[in-house]
């Protein structure tokens, strides 16, 4: 079984930009999102991996 992973995209878009520590914050918050998707990826890739060698 091959597994092929091309592209993550995550898209997000400000609704009011008028302060700029909310901006900030939301940036931090947008940047451990992603990292939160990516770990979960690659635990259930690596799963997924270990599942086939046991097999």
């Amino acid at each position: 079984m091959a597994i092929e992973i091309k592209q993550l995209l995550i898209k997000s878009s400000v609704a009011d930009d008028t302060h700029q520590e909310d901006s900030s914050r939301a940036q931090v918050s947008t940047e451990a999102i992603k990292y939160e998707v990516l770990e979960e990826c690659r635990r259930l890739i690596q799963e997924m991996l270990n599942d086939k060698g046991q097999r």
